[in-house]
C-alpha cells in the first residue's frame, strides 16, 4: 500500500516500535535497480470525471460514500478500457484506505484544506507527499483526512460486479462500499430490435452509448414475416486474457414458425456464425436471452419455447471448434411454468436479480395465461440442482389479466454514482440493492397508452438461497408508458436495455429500451426525482 508523509503538525506522530540493530557491520553494496517510470496509461486523457465523496458519520460511527451506506449506495458503472478521473473529497478528519477490486489507479494530486467543508485549501503542504517520486499503478492509497484526491483508473478489463471500500474494517463493515460494474467496452457494445410480425425480418443495431444507429441487416429469409427476437452481447468472451478485446454478437430467433436460433458476428459485418434448432424443432417460434448462467463471465443463451410445446427453457454455450468454427452445447434444460401456459409460450430474459453474481433465469409467457412471472437461480442451475429447486420467485397474477407479459431485466435501478448530485425530493438510489436487476414488463399485445411495470426481487440472495428463497417477493417500483398517447403493436412493445450515457455523460447507467416497431424506439431511466425520463432511441438505417 503506498502511504503519504505529512508534516508533523498536520498528523501527531506516534512511536510504534523501536529498532535496535546488532552485529557487525554489513558493508556489501545495494544492487542496482532500473529507473521507474510513469504507467503508459498515465498520459491518456479520461472520458469522464466522477466526484465522489468520503466521510466517516462520528455520532452513529458509520463510514459512508456519497452520503450512502451499502447497499443502498448508487453503482459505479463503467464500460470495460475506459480511462476516468475520480475526484474524492474525504470530509472527514480520518483517513480512509480506499481499495478497489479487479482495477488499479494512479494519483494525479492531492489537495489539503483547513476545514471540515473543503473550502479553505492549505497551502502548508505540498499537493503530493507521495513516498515514490514517479506515479505508478496501484489498487490502495490511504486518502488523508480533509483532502480531495484525483485518481484515474482504466475500467477493469474483467467484465462483472465487484467492489470498492475503505480498508478499515469499522468502516468497510459499518457501510463505506460500492458495487462496482463493468460492461463491455463502449464500441462492442450495441442493442438490437427485431422486426415486428408482418414486416421484414430485419434486425436494427444501435449504439448502447448513445443510441445513434449500428446499421441493420436481415436475419432470415425475405419471405418470412413472422417476427424477429434479437439480442446482443458477447458470448467467447476476452479474446486474450487481460485484454480488453470482445467479439459483439446478434443472437435471434424466430417469433414463429420452425424454432431456429442464429448467431451473428456483429465485429466482422454481421457475418452468421451458427444457427441450430431449439427442442427438436417443436412449437411455433422460440424467444431469446443472453446470460451469464454458470458465473464463468461469458453469456450463455437462453431460449423460451414456443405455442404448442411443453413449456420450456433452454441454456447453450457457444463453443469453438478447433478449426475456428462454432457449435452450440446444451447445458441446461427443464420445463417451466405448467401446461395450461402451452398455448401461450415462453418469454425469457437474464439478469443477476437476486445479486450473487450468477445472472438467474426470467420467464413470462405469451397471450391467453394468467400473468405470470417465474424466475431460476443461475447460481442453483450451475450447481447442478434439479430444476423445481432452482426456482426463487413464482408469481402468479403479478398483473391482473391474462394478455401475457413481454419482459426484460437489468440494472435499471443502479442510480447516479456521483457527488453532487444530492436530492431531497426523489431517491438515489431509486430501489434498495442496486446491484440487483430490476424486472421490467409490459403487455405481450396491443393496448393504448401501454404501460410499462418495473419490480424489484425482495429475498434470499447473495451468495446463498437456503429458506430465505421461500420467503422471496417482486414489489412494485413503477409504473410508466415510453409511448403516451399511442397503440402498441400486436405483440406489445418489445424490452430491452443499454448502458448508456444519454442521462449525463459524466455516469453511466442502464436505461430501458422500448420498441414499437424497429423504427419506432425509445429509451427510459430513472432521473434523480424517481421519475422517469424517455427519450427517442435508434431508428433502422436501411
Amino acid at each position: 500500500m503506498v502511504t503519504f508523509e505529512p508534516p508533523d503538525s498536520y498528523v501527531p506522530s506516534v512511536i510504534l516500535a523501536t529498532v535496535r540493530v546488532r552485529g557487525e557491520a554489513f558493508d556489501k553494496p545495494a544492487p542496482e535497480v532500473e529507473a521507474s517510470f510513469p504507467p503508459e496509461d498515465f498520459t491518456v486523457e479520461p472520458v469522464l470525471t466522477r466526484n465522489i465523496a468520503f466521510d466517516f458519520d462520528e455520532h452513529n460511527l458509520t463510514g459512508r460514500i456519497n452520503f450512502g451506506h451499502f447497499p443502498d449506495v448508487a453503482m459505479a458503472q463503467s464500460y470495460s478500457g475506459d480511462y476516468e478521473r475520480w475526484v474524492i473529497s474525504t470530509f472527514s478528519q480520518l483517513s480512509h484506505p480506499f481499495h478497489i477490486h479487479q482495477g488499479q489507479f494512479v494519483i494525479e494530486k492531492i489537495e489539503y484544506y483547513e476545514d471540515q467543508e473543503l473550502t479553505k485549501l492549505r497551502t502548508d503542504i505540498p499537493q503530493n507527499p507521495i513516498i515514490n517520486d514517479v506515479p505508478r499503478d496501484i489498487d490502495t492509497f490511504a486518502f488523508p483526512g480533509r483532502t480531495k484526491v484525483y485518481i484515474k483508473l482504466k475500467a477493469s478489463d474483467y467484465v462483472g460486479k465487484f467492489v470498492m471500500h475503505c480498508h478499515l474494517l469499522l468502516h468497510e463493515d459499518s457501510g463505506m462500499m460500492v458495487t462496482v460494474k463493468v460492461s463491455p467496452p463502449r464500441a462492442d457494445s450495441i442493442t438490437a430490435i427485431g422486426a415486428e410480425s408482418g414486416k421484414a425480418p430485419t434486425v436494427s443495431l444501435a449504439k448502447s452509448t448513445t443510441g445513434e444507429s449500428a446499421g441493420s441487416f436481415k436475419a432470415y429469409d425475405d419471405n418470412y414475416k413472422g417476427g424477429v427476437e434479437a439480442v446482443a452481447g458477447h458470448l467467447v468472451g476476452v479474446k486474450h486474457l487481460g485484454l480488453s478485446n470482445y467479439e459483439s454478437h446478434v443472437v435471434t430467433a424466430k417469433k414463429s414458425g420452425k424454432p431456429l436460433i442464429k448467431i451473428f458476428d456483429h465485429t466482422n459485418n454481421n457475418t452468421k456464425l451458427l444457427e441450430f434448432v431449439p427442442f427438436e424443432g417443436k412449437g411455433d417460434g422460440s424467444t431469446v436471452a443472453l446470460g451469464d448462467i454458470d458465473g464463468d463471465s461469458v453469456k450463455e443463451i437462453v431460449v423460451g419455447s414456443g405455442k404448442g410445446h411443453k413449456p420450456t427453457v433452454a441454456v447453450y454455450d457457444l463453443v469453438a471448434n478447433d478449426d475456428g468454427s462454432f457449435k452450440e452445447k446444451l447445458i441446461f434444460e427443464a420445463p417451466v411454468l405448467d401446461e395450461s401456459y402451452k398455448s401461450a409460450g415462453v418469454h425469457v430474459a437474464s439478469a443477476d436479480v437476486d445479486g450473487d453474481n450468477w445472472d438467474d433465469i426470467v420467464i413470462s409467457h405469451g397471450p391467453g395465461a394468467e400473468n405470470r412471472v417465474m424466475i431460476m437461480s443461475g447460481q442453483l442451475i450451475s450447481m447442478g440442482h434439479k430444476a423445481e429447486e432452482t426456482i426463487i420467485i413464482d408469481n402468479k397474477g403479478i398483473i391482473p389479466g391474462d394478455l401475457g407479459l413481454n419482459i426484460a431485466a437489468d440494472n435499471l435501478a443502479g442510480g447516479y454514482f456521483q457527488y453532487p448530485p444530492i436530492t431531497t425530493v426523489g431517491k438515489n438510489p431509486p430501489a434498495p440493492n442496486p446491484y440487483r436487476a430490476i424486472i421490467a414488463v409490459t403487455p405481450s399485445a396491443s393496448t393504448e397508452n401501454p404501460i410499462v411495470n418495473l419490480f424489484y426481487y425482495l429475498g434470499g440472495g447473495g451468495h446463498s438461497h437456503g429458506n430465505d428463497a421461500e420467503h422471496a417477493e417482486l414489489r412494485d417500483l413503477a409504473e410508466f408508458t415510453p409511448f403516451p398517447g399511442e397503440k402498441s403493436a400486436e405483440n406489445g412493445l418489445y424490452l430491452t436495455t443499454a448502458l448508456t450515457i444519454v442521462a449525463d455523460p459524466n455516469n453511466p447507467l442502464v436505461g430501458l429500451v422500448s420498441s414499437n416497431g424497429v423504427d419506432d424506439q425509445r429509451i427510459s431511466y430513472f432521473k434523480l426525482s424517481c421519475d422517469m425520463e424517455t427519450k427517442p432511441w435508434a431508428k433502422t438505417e436501411e
